[in-house]
């Protein structure tokens, strides 16, 4: 482990490219990406950054698509970080952090409620409407998070590595449903564009699966025919495309219908790559890589700009995509 936790942006290709997303990541491990990219200094840091839930605190307005939050968990580093930082987007400074409900945040994911973050240690989905808000924690059911998304609807979906999903209601404590994954822990959870899909990335051992719920009111689902080495996080495009990281193998994959093979990979000389996410334009995403953050083109993978940090886990952009 790092005993030093370094931020610097590496600059976009120009001005009229950079994004104005939101971008949300949270952090446990060592190290930095090595591409060659040139580095701007890094951010300054305020002496007393403003913690949420206080008055006047960064914005009024809940999650914006203008700020970047990043969270980040190290027990092992000389300084314990456990918490989310909030940076302005583009110029990476510093505007404050979220420490309220934070315990491990190993998922993240922005919906138009707000902001989740799955805490592994809590155990606990906490949810940020509001930068002057209580955040709203679910916790029924809940044995070890590793990651969380939401429908069409709202509904949140939980995933469980005890080898299980659960479904919440917006701002209702209680399991709605609850579906076992046999076979392996989930590490990784999204919704089909059909409304009805959710698809669950799960492995035992060395081999990776993704299982398809194809009504989850019932719990029906299929193993689909593909196979992987252990997954991490996933996403889904607008065409169900499922996106999927490969941690051991060190690959992103691009699995199109009817998730017999893998189709393509986004982008290539990954480390370790823990998660990704895409924005709503379906033309950027963000791939979790060794403890930094990489924002790359979709689906071609070209490297846009990257994040040193101590270590990221996940990361998701304000302008995220919600199927």
């Amino acid at each position: 482990m790092m005993s030093l936790s370094l931020f610097r942006n590496v600059p976009i290709a120009s001005a009229a490219a950079a994004t104005s997303a939101v971008l949300f990541l949270t952090a446990c491990s060592s190290s930095g990406i090595q591409r060659g990219e040139s580095t701007l200094p890094t951010a300054a840091v305020p002496a007393a950054p403003l913690e949420w839930g206080q008055t006047g605190s960064i914005r009024p307005d809940g999650v914006s698509t203008k700020d970047l939050f990043v969270g980040e968990f190290c027990p092992y580093c000389t300084h314990y970080t456990n918490l989310v930082q909030i940076y302005q987007n583009g110029t990476f400074k510093k505007l404050g952090q979220i420490k309220q409900g934070i315990n491990d945040p190993i998922g993240t994911w922005v919906d138009s409620h707000g902001l989740y973050v799955a805490n592994g240690f809590s155990p606990t989905v906490t949810q940020y409407s509001y930068l002057t808000s209580t955040p709203f924690t679910y916790k029924a059911g809940m044995s070890l998070p590793q990651a969380v998304t939401t429908d069409r609807q709202g509904d949140i979906f939980e995933a469980d590595g005890a080898g299980y999903v659960n479904e919440y209601y917006q701002q209702a404590d209680f399991v709605v449903t609850k579906c076992s994954v046999v076979g392996g822990g989930p590490s990784g959870v999204a919704s089909g564009t059909t409304g009805e899909n959710v698809f669950v990335a799960y492995w035992s051992g060395s081999v990776g699966h993704i299982v398809d719920f194809t009504d989850f009111d019932a719990c029906n689902n299929k193993v689909l025919g593909v196979r992987l080495g252990a997954t991490g996080g996933m996403a889904v495009d607008k065409n169900d495309h499922i996106i999927v990281t490969e941690p051991t193998n060190g690959a992103v994959d691009i699995i199109q219908p009817p998730y017999k093979t893998v189709s393509a990979h986004l982008g290539s000389g990954w480390a370790d790559p823990t998660d990704v996410k895409i924005n709503a334009a379906n033309n950027r995403a963000w791939v979790s890589d060794n403890g930094d953050v990489v924002e790359v083109y979709y689906p071609s993978g070209k490297v846009i700009g990257s994040i040193v940090l101590a270590a990221a886990n996940t990361a998701v952009d304000g302008s995220n995509y919600v199927p």
